[in-house]
This record gives structure tokens, sequence and C-alpha cells, in this order.
């Protein structure tokens, strides 16, 4: 009988072909690569890595997994590939791969993810400072070309190339801008991109013509007789002092009843180039220093006894014009005023002359130079702007000079707004340079006689305190180098302050300053300076006068903020030499030197230095002969931008730069917004300015942030004379002089159209030369205009070469 198949089965015998179907459908799609399995998921993290530039890639081979797992009996290799040589940031980058246990590839099983390290290549931080300076407003450009690395250090073969473009042409403050360039002197390649540039600009500040006005004021009709008014002070060409009267009252008032103002040739109002200071205000005889003086003035008997320890008068001390000096070269000169005795706790007494008249003190360390060999002649002129000072000369003096002054001060006098000229030499006391006098029995009379007696006083508990401070600070009497260790340790004893505090009453005011206060002005260092070194057996005196910085062939004018004091000490055989013990402030020293008549000081420096980002940007140079036209340059170099400023990357299709660095992310500035201003007329050299707005990454303005340094620079090249003082011979009887010179110029340049030379020498018929020997036959020139004005600076470049003069 034949048997009926069941349903059933025959349902599941369907099912079971159509699920092998379909497992044979997947694995074909599978194989294909119609379907994909899911991948297992890991991350690989690399490295990161930095250091300065050195002209060698960074690398760094480490890598971890750090997220998700291998298959069982699954490896990786990695490679890391990532490398970074310039100075910039970049991504370290890695190759992978993954591989089973039979060594079969399986990569693709994986989904990978990256967490790449950084490599950071730093370029070497360098901290470039220009210089500041300041003058009286002349009409002419104030420039500084003073600059230093303050912090950081050039690689090898490296050479820095700072152009410092600052210039102020009227009154105020402006920063000293400055151009740099790091090359390689070898390849001469421009390597600033490897360095990190930090820029901290001095001033420049033009300050007002100082003129000082007094007298009786008779105003008739509403109009000031002039007649009778005095003024301290030179108007600029051209331009004139006037008075008017603030009310209508008739006769002889005083200087308060009168408003002063000055005026050009046509009538314009250039009181803004001037400050007018009224007799009323100016300082009497009788006022002790300090009063008037910024640095915290001098104590002693020549100026009326000031508290030579005392607090500092504070740095808003009110200054003015004292006196100018012209010199026939540059460098720092202390214009001694006088010297002090005892030191009564308080104050310095002052000091008795020296009653030997066969003995000349000051004439004793010039002829111990002299003969050393180191006594190289010098012309200071000095014209003293009101008669509230002693007579002041520079060290140091040669015996013309020498002969009239007695060892404490100067007995000259002089006349106010005239001109007294002396001969010295620059010197600067090392212990390595002991010279000897021509006579040892004379030097060694005024040694006994006077100086020992004098000058070895200090309080006895003055004195065992300052030995225990020496002992401990390694400082031996004996030693050869014991003047200079004694300066090193008073300068680094305590930090310059003009706001220092005053001592408590009852305390040896010395020992307080230089264990306790740690702070002060240079009186109270130059006080604990001339008692050690008593203390140690070494006559040493408190000296008191101004310090200057005196620029070859230029009126430097000299503000009472220069008033300074400092030490002397005698030199068995050699005399008194002069030892400054005063360290600079806080913010350094500034030696501002402007040019032209006028010029003045920049004084001691102050507070913290304001960091600055860096941007550089290459305007490019130019340069040319004077020729009457403006020089100018005003392209920017966006190319090497880049390369200069690592952090910065233009966007695509924009003029937008952006910022990558740490604390400047997202700061960014428009190339459309960016303008190059600068120019060249006269003589000289100048940078351009550009003038940027930075933006932060909401838009705000961050321009205060950033330093732009201007690489590039504009040059007209001067006309080069040499002017060569002929020389001549004679006796001591008649004196020897010779005011004949010639000049030559150089290539085929010669004097403007109009323009004279002048040339006046400083030994003449009527101040010859009549000592036994040679001196040189010193001149100063000056280019003149057809008006009279000198123009030397804004056209010429002048060398000098000296004759002899010989006496025999």
């Amino acid at each position: 009988m034949k048997k009926t198949q069941k349903p059933g089965y025959l349902a599941l015998g369907a099912v079971l072909i159509g699920i092998v179907a379909i497992l044979i459908v997947y694995l074909v799609m599978i194989a294909t690569g119609l379907i994909q399995i899911s991948r297992q998921h890991i991350t690989i993290a690399t490295d990161s890595a930095s250091k300065l530039y050195d002209g060698e890639a960074l690398t760094a081979d480490g890598w971890e997994l750090v997220g998700g797992k291998l298959l069982e009996g699954h490896t990786v290799e990695a490679t890391v590939t990532g490398s970074q040589t310039e100075v910039g940031v970049s991504d370290n980058h890695v190759t992978v791969y993954i591989y089973d246990s039979e060594g079969a590839e399986v990569t693709d099983k994986y989904l990978i993810e990256y967490q790449l390290g950084k490599l950071a290549v730093n370029g070497q931080r360098l901290e470039i400072v220009s210089g500041s300076a300041q003058k009286y407003y002349d009409g002419l450009p104030l420039t500084c070309p003073d600059w230093y690395i303050a912090n950081g250090a050039l690689g090898a073969g490296h050479e820095c190339s700072v152009t410092v473009t600052g210039i102020a042409t009227t009154v105020g403050t402006f920063p000293n801008t400055m151009a740099v360039r790091i090359i390689d002197t070898q390849s001469g390649e421009d390597v600033t991109s490897h360095y990190t540039l930090v820029a901290t600009e001095g001033t420049l500040e033009i300050s007002g013509i100082r003129l000082i006005i007094s007298g009786d004021f008779n105003i008739s009709n509403g109009v000031v007789d002039m007649k009778n008014v005095m003024v301290s002070g030179e108007l600029l060409p051209g331009h004139t002092l006037r008075c008017d009267p603030i009310d209508q009252n008739i006769g002889n008032l005083d200087i308060n009843a009168v408003h002063a103002y000055v005026v050009d040739e046509k009538g314009n109002d250039v009181t803004e180039f001037y400050e007018i200071i009224y007799g009323a205000d100016m300082p009497s005889i009788d006022l002790p220093l300090d009063m008037i003086t910024g640095q915290g003035g001098m104590g002693g008997g020549g100026f009326g006894g000031g508290n030579a320890m005392g607090a500092g008068p504070g740095s808003d001390a009110p200054t003015y014009a004292c006196f100018e000096v012209l010199t026939t070269k540059s460098g720092s000169l202390y214009m001694r005023a006088s010297s002090y005795g005892d030191f009564d706790g308080t104050n310095w007494v002052a000091a008795s002359a020296s009653d030997m008249s066969d003995i000349t003190p000051f004439s004793l360390t010039v002829d111990a130079l002299k003969n050393g060999g180191v006594y190289k002649n010098e012309t200071l002129k000095v014209k003293m702007l009101a008669d509230v000072f002693p007579y002041m000369l520079p060290y140091y003096a040669n015996e013309f000079a020498a002969n009239y002054i007695n060892d404490c001060y100067a007995e000259w006098d002089y006349t106010v707004n005239e001109a007294y000229t002396v001969q010295f030499s620059y010197y600067e006391y090392l212990s390595s340079h002991n010279y000897s006098v021509s006579s040892a029995a004379i030097e060694q009379k005024y040694r006994t006689y006077w100086v020992d007696t004098q000058y070895l006083n200090v309080n006895e508990d003055t004195r065992a305190e300052l030995l225990k401070l020496a002992e401990a600070a390694g400082i031996r009497a004996d030693s050869a180098d014991v003047i200079e260790a004694v300066r090193d340790y008073i300068k680094s004893a305590a930090t310059y302050d003009l706001d220092c505090a005053e001592a408590p009453d009852g305390v040896d005011k010395v020992i307080y300053f230089l264990t306790q206060s740690k702070s002060g002005v240079c009186r109270h260092f130059a006080t604990a300076a001339t008692l050690m070194y008593r203390s140690l057996g070494i006559p040493a005196r408190y000296v008191e006068g101004f310090a200057v910085d005196a620029v070859e062939d230029a009126w430097v004018t000299v503000m009472s903020d220069r008033a300074h004091a400092w030490v002397e000490v005698y030199i068995d055989g050699m005399g008194w030499v002069a030892v400054e013990v005063t360290p600079p402030s806080s913010g350094g020293t500034g030696s501002g030197n402007g040019s032209g008549t006028g010029t003045g000081n920049g004084g001691s420096g102050g507070g913290a230095v304001e960091r600055k980002h860096a941007l550089v940007i290459d305007t490019g140079s130019a340069s040319k002969d004077y020729d009457g036209t403006v020089l100018t340059q005003s392209s920017i170099d966006w190319s090497d931008f880049e390369k200069a400023n690592a952090y910065w990357t233009k966007q695509k299709g924009s003029d937008i730069w952006v910022c990558s660095a740490s604390g400047q992310k997202g700061h960014y500035f428009r190339e459309s917004e960016v303008t190059v201003t600068g120019s060249q007329l006269y003589a000289g050299s100048s940078g351009n300015f550009v003038r940027l707005t930075v933006y932060d990454a909401e838009g705000n303005d961050v321009t205060s942030e950033y330093t732009v340094l201007v690489t590039g620079y504009l040059e007209v090249k001067p006309i080069t004379l040499t002017v060569v003082s002929a020389s001549a011979a004679g006796n001591a009887d008649t004196g020897v002089w010779c005011e004949a010179y010639s000049v030559r110029f150089e290539g085929n340049r010669k004097l403007l159209d109009g323009h004279s030379i002048s040339v006046q020498f400083d030994i003449t018929e009527q101040t010859p030369f009549v000592y036994k020997g040679e001196e040189q036959n010193t001149f100063t020139v000056r280019i003149l205009d057809g008006d009279g004005n000198d123009i030397t600076s804004l056209y010429y470049r002048i060398n000098k070469v000296y004759g002899t003069l010989t006496v025999k």
C-alpha cells in the first residue's frame, strides 16, 4: 500500500532548505564585500615632545593602545612617522598594521582612531631692549640707537641685526621702536624664525625747552616793558618771548602779574615747545640740594646741610635745567662739586680744605695718570644756567685747572650762561692699574699730614658693625682688590628706591640701611661705602655733584635729577680716585643721548618691564645719497611673514591671519587694515612704521598686547667730509697754537648751496698750549646755513683728524 507523506515534514524541509539558501547567499555577499562584518574599534595614541630649535629634526617614537581591545591572537605593529625641524607645531603621525596569529594582515577588521601627540619646536627666547633718551625740544628729531639683549643667547654663528627705528619730532613721549633680524653669518640666511622674540621698547621723550624768567615787570598802557625781563635758557631761532599783563594794573609788579608765552616769526603761538618757569619758583642758594632733585639729593655743608641718610624725596620731585656741557668725546662724566669730612650719624659735615700751600692735591692723580700713559686729553665746556650751584669740574682736570682747586672744592667763579673750558681725561679706577706720581715725597707728605688725619674717622660702634659685615662678605683690608670688593658689596647690599623709608630714631642709620631696609638712594650707598672704606683703613670721603652722559660735539643739558653722590678713595702714590657705588634702579639706567643742542639725559629707570608678543613684519629696505627728496619703502613681503611668525596662518580665500599659539589662540588681523608709513628726508636712518589692529576670538581689540618688529630700514647717506687740523711746534715762552686746517670730501660730494664750514679751535692765540710735551690740536666743526643755523646733523657726517702741538 502506498504511503502518503505528511504535510508537516514537507513544511519543515522547505524551511531548512530556505535557511541553507539564505546562509549561502549571505556568505557569498560577505565574500564579495556586499556585506561588511562590524569591525573592532581601537584607539592609538602617540607621544608628544618639544625642544628649542637646533636645526635637527624632533621626533618621538612612543605610542600606546589607549582604547579598545585586539582580538585574540592579534598583534599591532606601529611606526611613528612624525617629524618637526623648523620652529612650529605638527602632529606626531603614526602608521599602523595589525596581524593575526598566522601572520596574515587583518588591519581591515579594525576601526582605528588616533590621538596624535604634538611635536613643538620652539624658537630660542630672545628679549631685546631698545634704549631710551630725552632732550629739550630743538626742532630736530630725537633718536636713540642703543639696544641690548636682556635675556637669552644667540645660537652659534648667529648675529643679531637691530635697527632701532624710534623717532620723536615733537614734545611728548614716544616708543623707541626697533626692527630685528637674526642672520646666520656663514650662509647669510635670515633665521629670525628660529627665535621667539620678546621686545621691550624704551622711550623717546622730548620736553619743552626750559625758560626761567624773572625781573621787574613794569606795565604801562597794558604793555609789559620787556627791557627788565631776565631770561635763563635759549629761544629757538625766530622765536620771541612775550609777556602780557594778567590785569590792567600799572606800575612795577611782581612775576605773578604777567602771563609769558612764545611766538614764532609769523606770530603763531609756539609755547607748546617750551616749559616756562617763573623766577619765583627757582630755589635759592641756601636750600639743600635734596629738595630740588629727583635723585634723593645730597646732604652736606656745601649745599646747606641736607639730611644725608633721610628718606628719599619720591620719584615725582620737580626737575629743571642746571647747566650744559660740551665735550670732545662721548662718555660718562662725574661733575664734582664738593667733598665732605665727618659723618655725624645723619649728615655729612663740611670738610676743611688742606692748608698745604706747596701741594695741589688733584694734580697728583693727573700726574700719576700721565706717568702711566693713560691720560688722554679731552676738552670740556660748561655753561651754568643759574647761580645756585658751586663751580663744578670733571675728573680728571689737568694741572692748569687743578692749580685752582683745593682738596675739597673748586675756588673759581663763573658767569651764568657763559661757558668756561677745562681740559680733562676720562679714567675709571681698576686695582690692576696703580700708577705713581712723579714726586713720591710730596704725595707722602699730603697723605701723612692731611689725608690720614681727616678721612679715616668713623664712629667706633659703626666701625665694629661694618667690619663684621665686611668679614661676612669675605672682604679683607689687605687684599689687592679691596676697593672693588667694597664697591661690589655695597652695590648688591640694597636696591635703589626713590621712595625709600626713613630709618627709625635711635638706630644706626648706616647699619639699618645695609641690614634691614636694604633700599635707598645714592646718598645712602655713598655714605655706607665711605664709612666701610674708612673702617678698613682706606681714606675715603663722600662727594656730591652730577652724573652726566656727555655726547661728542653736542651740548648736553644737565637736569637737576642728575644730581648724584659717590665716593673718593685715596690710593697711595696716586691720589684721590672716584668710585661709583650706587646700583641702577630696578628698570636699569636709561642713558638717553639725543642729538643737537639741548640734548637731555635719561634718568634711572624703574618698575616692571611689560612683556609683549612680537609680530615680525618685513617692509623691505631702501637707501640713497641725500638729494633733497623723501625716501620711502612701503611693501610688505607676506611670503616671509609666515616663516618669521610660526604660529600665524593665513585663512584660505581671505586676507585674515590667525594665531594658534597658546595664550594667543584665535587672535587675528586683516591684511587690508595694515598700513606702512615711514620716510627719511635728511641724512640718517630710520625704520618704517607698521600699524595694524589685532583682535581676539571675540573681536576685541588686543593690539596693546603686541609689539611689531619691523625688518627693513630707510637710509639717506650723509655728505661725508674729513677735517684735518695742522700741526705746529714752539716754545713755552710764546706758547703754541695753529688754526690752520684742510677739508676733503668723500666721492664727488661737496657742501650744499649756501652752506659754510665753521671750525673753532680749542687752543688759540688767546689760550695757547704752554706745557712741555705734545697736545692734540683739537677743534669743533659745524656746518652753517645762510642764516647761521647749525645744520650739521641734517646733511653731513664729519670725521676729524687732529694735528699735534709740540712745546720743546
